[in-house]
């Protein structure tokens, strides 16, 4: 019996310091390894499925531009501008209308026109068909040769619920790039960066966007670093503005604010361009 007592005596020790160990390590380390065990089996989600709570606001826009571009490279063949939506998950066309494109070459150039039409209407065909049946708009900004852009902010709204300021930073993004595709000759001059984060500033700077002509000199790169270039958005009463710094090899780096109006229809009401470094890379058409 002694013996028996002391083995369990023993026992009890050892079991104690098991458990004492379990309880006191830091249990963030193990939680975090199991997350990230989890992370490594799921499929890398696209812009439209990540949660901006997880990620800054720089990251978040980069999706965005990402996914954009991702929807873009379907030019010609498979692009449909309706796969915006699933990348500016927030937005969507009112009721009773999409979203739709076609290309115009003008003659010094040519871009695509993206455009809203009633859903039980026929895709248009001819650039002057989109004249006719008031599809066009002037372009508020940036634009070297003043051709008209389509129209189709009016007929985009947000899902319900969406959070204002996630969708008004989409609906900026839709407004800014989503005729920046296939541009050519003359349409070159609006060819435009969204750059998000501070490692865009840089490799626009040295790159130029893959543009190539004149380098940037190295006090503008530096001048460039200094720009904050984190996207913001501004709710008020009646109107919402959104930042966002831009490259453009015929301009430099610019800061564009977006002011919307508060309430549906979303209308532009204006567009503030500053110059924050100057630079044109001397490439003219």
């Amino acid at each position: 019996m002694p013996c028996m007592k002391a083995i369990l005596t023993i026992l009890l020790v050892w079991l104690a310091a098991v458990l004492g160990a379990w309880v006191t390590q830091p249990r963030s380390v193990e939680l975090l390894s199991n997350v990230r065990g989890v992370a490594d089996e799921v499929p890398r989600q696209t812009a439209g499925d990540l949660d901006p709570i997880l990620l800054s606001t720089e990251e978040y826009a980069q999706h965005l531009v990402d996914g954009m571009e991702r929807v873009q490279r379907g030019y010609p063949s498979s692009l449909d501008v309706e796969d915006y939506f699933d990348v500016l998950d927030q937005l969507r066309m009112i009721q009773g209308y999409s979203l739709d494109w076609l290309y115009h070459d003008w003659g010094h150039g040519g871009n695509p026109v993206v455009y809203a039409r009633p859903s039980n209407s026929e895709t248009v065909k001819e650039y002057d068909q989109l004249r006719g049946r008031g599809y066009l708009q002037s372009r508020p900004l940036l634009h070297h040769d003043g051709y008209p852009e389509g129209r189709f902010l009016e007929y985009v709204t947000f899902r319900a619920g969406a959070p204002k300021e996630q969708a008004f930073l989409q609906l900026a993004v839709l407004a800014l790039l989503g005729e920046q595709f296939a541009l050519s000759w003359h349409a070159n001059y609006d060819h435009i960066e969204l750059v998000c984060t501070t490692s865009d500033v840089q490799s626009a700077a040295e790159t130029l966007g893959g543009w190539g002509g004149r380098p940037m000199p190295a006090e503008d790169q530096a001048a460039a670093l200094e720009i904050d270039p984190c996207p913001s958005v501004q709710l008020r009463e009646e109107t919402a503005s959104v930042r966002l710094v831009v490259f453009s090899p015929f301009g430099g780096f610019l800061e564009l604010t977006y002011t919307f109006s508060g309430d549906f229809p979303h209308a532009i009401q204006s567009v503030d361009v500053t110059s924050l470094v100057s630079y044109h890379c001397g490439i003219t058409f």
